[in-house]
């Protein structure tokens, strides 16, 4: 209805106020500039991400990845951003594990 449609757009411009919006959104083009990143790597050293799947993060072939699993490849990828904002941004659902699909869908 147009009555909440209002009040959502006061409470974003509250959010704007306050500095929480642009916190958020700071945060968010972090995590797509460190994804977009930690995918260049891994086609610089694997030749393409369904590659540096199968062989670095999915090394188990459960065709998903579990934080502790990610980490331990983000260590020995010597990957030298924040960790937990690239986990975060990949698990993006906060189901806990990672697909292909979240970390490539195009190539998936």
């Amino acid at each position: 209805t147009l009555h909440q449609k209002r009040m959502i757009a006061l409470q974003r411009l509250s959010k704007l106020r306050t500095g929480k919006g642009i916190d958020e959104m700071r945060k968010r083009v972090q995590s797509q500039h460190d994804i977009k990143a930690f995918k260049s790597l891994l086609r610089r050293r694997y030749g393409n991400l369904f590659r540096a799947w199968r062989q670095l993060l999915d090394a188990d072939g459960t065709m998903v990845v579990s934080r502790r699993e990610f980490f331990h490849a983000c260590r020995e990828l010597q990957w030298s951003g924040d960790i937990n904002t690239l986990w975060h941004a990949l698990d993006a659902d906060d189901s806990g594990t990672a697909a292909l699909e979240e970390l490539a869908s195009n190539e998936a």
